[in-house]
């Protein structure tokens, strides 16, 4: 062979291995900038995201602020009204007697009487008298104690407390819209 193809040869060889060793190169910078423009896009979604999600939870926080400024007011009220329904509640002397609760119990004793005087006539009925008479005494005390009771709420009211929470309903009850949120 010819000293002119060895050196034609050995440039084609040279010039393959320059041009491989080249795209090599070139291939390495372009994954190498590939990764790093994915990161930065990816940075910038991530970014992006974390930025919506910080005005979620800013717009969440104002509102739970302004339902927990609201929640404080209706329970400040209703304290108040609480407080003012216990105020009056001490300032009512009534009884949980009425009238009609004496004359229940006084017809009570009256049946009982009746009922111990028949068995006086049944012989051998002594401990269901003993029982009638002692319940007799009681029924009476007791009907006695419900006429003081009565008596003397009647005389520190001027109105019974039935009367006095029918005539103002709306006094004694929570109103509806107490504990509602608006």
């Amino acid at each position: 062979m010819q000293t002119e193809t060895y050196i034609i040869i050995g440039g084609m060889l040279a010039g393959w291995t320059l041009t491989a060793f080249y795209f090599l190169k070139a291939l390495k910078r372009a994954h190498i900038n590939g990764i790093s423009e994915g990161l930065v896009e990816r940075n910038e979604l991530h970014t992006q995201r974390v930025q919506v999600l910080n005005r979620d939870l800013s717009h969440l926080s104002r509102v739970r602020e302004s339902e927990l400024k609201q929640h404080t007011a209706t329970l400040t009220k209703t304290k108040a009204q609480l407080t003012r329904l216990r105020e009056q509640a001490l300032t009512i002397k009534a009884t949980p007697f009425t009238a009609s609760d004496y004359r229940t119990l006084t017809e009570i004793a009256q049946v009982l009487q009746l009922a111990h005087d028949t068995w006086k006539a049944i012989p051998g009925c002594a401990t269901t008298q003993a029982k009638a008479a002692s319940l007799i005494k009681h029924a009476q005390d007791l009907a006695c104690r419900t006429f003081n009771t009565v008596t003397a709420a009647t005389a520190l009211n001027s109105e019974p407390l039935t009367q006095l929470i029918e005539s103002n309903p709306e006094q004694w009850a929570l109103s509806p819209n107490a504990g509602s949120r608006s």
